[in-house]
């Protein structure tokens, strides 16, 4: 998780309504090699484009004030990486809408790979959007690490 420094990173981060420390997510892939990537989605700010994609753990971090780390509770992590995946190129929504998964938003993309991987479980919906606070949930994630 981070807090970003993008336009619509001050916006969900008040959409919070416990927790408004991150406004943004993603999956963290370790390759056999060790290095780590991101999984995410994210639209440009300035030019409305973006996907689900992949970039370098450096390049994630970039654009931050505050970094957290957690982990999955009882959730196969490889199986939920494949899933995650699965979603690679889709386009990112700028609706932020739950009804259709055409078009996929950050906190969406968690939610969905977790409901591929695990029937029945799910993240907290918040006046129709999925908050970066429901990534908090301590029935679903462990804190690791929080990192200014």
């Amino acid at each position: 998780m981070r807090s970003g420094v993008g336009l619509w990173s001050g916006y969900f981060r008040k959409r919070n309504t416990v927790d408004q420390r991150f406004s943004h997510v993603g999956i963290v892939l370790i390759d056999q090699d060790g290095t780590c990537n991101v999984l995410h989605a994210e639209g440009d700010d300035l030019t409305g484009n973006g996907q689900v994609g992949i970039c370098s753990l450096e390049i994630f971090v970039k654009e931050s004030s505050l970094i957290g780390i957690f982990r999955l509770k009882h959730v196969d992590p490889e199986q939920f990486a494949v899933n995650a995946k699965t979603f690679i190129g889709r386009p990112f929504d700028w609706k932020f809408n739950l009804a259709e998964d055409d078009k996929i938003y950050c906190t969406e993309l968690i939610d969905l790979a977790l409901k591929k991987t695990v029937s029945g479980i799910g993240l907290k919906v918040t006046d129709g959007l999925i908050l970066p606070e429901a990534c908090l949930d301590d029935t679903i994630f462990e804190e690791v690490a929080i990192e200014n």
